[in-house]
C-alpha cells in the first residue's frame, strides 16, 4: 500500500525574508508616495496664499489716491499669516514691490512684474533703480520703466539654465541700451550685480554695464578679473582671482565715498574673494551725454562684452554683505 506524499504547511526562512524585503518595499513606496503629495499639498498651499496676498497688495495701490503699494503689510491689511518667513519691501517710491516667503527650506517670492508665485528670491528691492532679468525681453522690472533696447544680443539659456533667461553678446557690436534717464544717475553711492559667463576676454577692460561718459562702470578685465570704474579711473583689484571661461558667476560692485568694492561668487557656491581699497574718486559725475549700456562701455571698439549676462541690478545705495549674499544664493531671477 502506497503512502500518500503530503507538503508541509508553513514557510521557509528564506521565503519570510523575501515576504519582509517586499513588505518593506511597498512600505518605503507608501511613505514616499505620501510625502510628495503632501509636500505638493503644501506647495500649493503656499503658492494659493501668496496669490491672495499679492492681490491685496496690488488692491492697495489701485485704491490708493497715490497710485503706490503699500509701505507695508498692514498697509494693505494683512496683519494675519499663515506661514512665517515673509519679507516684504518696496523700491521706486512705491511703484515696485517684492514679496518672500519661505516655508521650510524652499523659497517663494512675487513681485509687481510677476505676480503669479515663483521659487526662490526676489532678494531685495529697497534702493533699486533698475532691474533686467532678461527673460524673454529687455524690460526693467524695477518699477521705473527703463526699458531696455536690444542692438545685436540674442536670447540664451540662463545662470538658471533655463532657455531664454539670458542674452547673448558678440563682443563686437552687440548692447543693450538702458537710456539717459537721470533716475540711474546716482552721485553719492551705488551698486551693480550681475550674473556674467564670458566665452572670450578682450583686449582690455569690457563693459559688463556702463553709465554714462565717466559715471559708473561694472567691467571685465582681459586678466580675467571683474572690476569697477568711477569716473573714468579703475579700481586697484589686488590679487583677486581670474574667473574662467564658460562658466557663469555672480558679480557685486559697490562704491560709497572713496570706498570702492568688488566681490564676485562662482556658481554655484564658490566664493572667489573680494577687493576693497580706499578709491578716491569723490562724488559720482561725468555721466555726460552717454548713456546706460549693458554689454558695452560707451559704444567703443574693443569694450563690448563676448558672452552671456543675466540679471543685471542697479541700486543708488551699497548692498550690504548679507544682501549681496542673498542675491547670489537666490540665483539669477
Amino acid at each position: 500500500m502506497e503512502h500518500l506524499k503530503t507538503n508541509k504547511n508553513g514557510f521557509t526562512i528564506v521565503e519570510l525574508l523575501v515576504v519582509v524585503v517586499v513588505i518593506a518595499i511597498l512600505a518605503t513606496i507608501t511613505v514616499i508616495a505620501y510625502n510628495g503629495i503632501q509636500n505638493r499639498a503644501k506647495d500649493s498651499s503656499v503658492r494659493n496664499e501668496l496669490g491672495q496676498l499679492s492681490k491685496k497688495i496690488e488692491s492697495s495701490k489701485i485704491i490708493s489716491s497715490s497710485e503706490r503699494y503699500p509701505a507695508t503689510l498692514s498697509d494693505a491689511g494683512i496683519n494675519v499669516l499663515s506661514f512665517p518667513g515673509v519679507q516684504y519691501s518696496v523700491a521706486s517710491q512705491g511703484k515696485a514691490y517684492c514679496l518672500n516667503a519661505q516655508d521650510g527650506t524652499i523659497k517663494y517670492h512675487v513681485t509687481q512684474s510677476a505676480s503669479s508665485p515663483r521659487t526662490g528670491s526676489c532678494g531685495t528691492v529697497q534702493g533699486l533703480i533698475g532691474w533686467w532679468p532678461m527673460n524673454g525681453d529687455a524690460q526693467d522690472y524695477s518699477g521705473n520703466n527703463l526699458n531696455g533696447t536690444v542692438v545685436g544680443a540674442t536670447l540664451a539659456a540662463g545662470a538658471n539654465n533655463q532657455p531664454n533667461t539670458a542674452y547673448s553678446f558678440n563682443g563686437t557690436a552687440s548692447q543693450i541700451l538702458c537710456g539717459t534717464s537721470a533716475l540711474l544717475r546716482p552721485t553719492a553711492e551705488v551698486s551693480v550685480t550681475a550674473w556674467i559667463k564670458p566665452n572670450a576676454f578682450g583686449s582690455g577692460q569690457v563693459g559688463i554695464l556702463s553709465n554714462g561718459t565717466g559715471g559708473y562702470r561694472m567691467t571685465l578685465a582681459n586678466t580675467g578679473i571683474p572690476n569697477l570704474a568711477i569716473n573714468n579711473a579703475a579700481m586697484p583689484t589686488g590679487s583677486m582671482t581670474s574667473i574662467a571661461l564658460n562658466t557663469w558667476y555672480f558679480v557685486n560692485v559697490r562704491y560709497k565715498n572713496g570706498q570702492g568694492t568688488v566681490e564676485m561668487y562662482g556658481y554655484p557656491s564658490e566664493d572667489y574673494g573680494a577687493s576693497s581699497t580706499v578709491f578716491s574718486q569723490g562724488s559720482i559725475t561725468n555721466y555726460g551725454t552717454a548713456e546706460c549700456q549693458i554689454g558695452s562701455i560707451n559704444n567703443t571698439p574693443g569694450q563690448y562684452f563676448n558672452g552671456l549676462i543675466d540679471d543685471v541690478r542697479v541700486f543708488d545705495r551699497v548692498l550690504t554683505g548679507s544682501e549681496t549674499d542673498d542675491l547670489y544664493y537666490a540665483g539669477a531671477y
